[in-house]
């Protein structure tokens, strides 16, 4: 996988559980036109993922909210704080649901990100210093959902 930055710290409110922001930008293709899904579809994927993502790792925890680009344009993208055990399954599953396989390590605003771009989009992987603060965060435009 060639990941050398490990992005993922234990998290405070869930014990024995490691925490990691992620930020996915999705594409679908309707009739060979490569667009972006709606709000309603990227809920269902999300949920799907999530279910896939318990197959091997029961305690895992996904907060996340979807919001768009820009607001004339309907583009979305997902912002997810993680809780997890099992940091390969996790790596797995998500470069699947974009259809990708390799991860890079990148520097995106003075900040390390692991990054994985595929056939439907990308997923970008981030180091969350403050839980508290990054729900702020992803909850600025619409209020997050939690799976468990």
């Amino acid at each position: 996988m060639g990941i050398s930055y490990q992005l993922h710290t234990k998290s405070s409110h869930y014990p024995n559980k490691w925490v990691i922001g992620i930020v996915i930008r999705k594409k679908t293709k309707v009739k060979g036109i490569t667009t972006n899904p709606s709000n309603t579809l990227l809920q269902k994927e999300l949920l799907t993922t999530h279910k896939k993502l318990k197959k091997k790792d029961k305690t895992v925890v996904s907060t996340y909210s979807i919001e768009p680009d820009t607001i004339t344009n309907k583009i979305y993208h997902v912002h997810i704080q993680q809780y997890f055990t099992d940091y390969h399954n996790l790596l797995n599953i998500y470069s699947n649901y974009i259809g990708g396989s390799e991860w890079s390590n990148e520097i995106k605003d003075n900040r390390p990100i692991v990054n994985c771009y595929g056939k439907y989009g990308e997923v970008e992987l981030y180091m969350i210093d403050e839980e508290i603060g990054h729900l702020g965060y992803i909850n600025k435009i619409n209020s997050s959902l939690t799976l468990v």
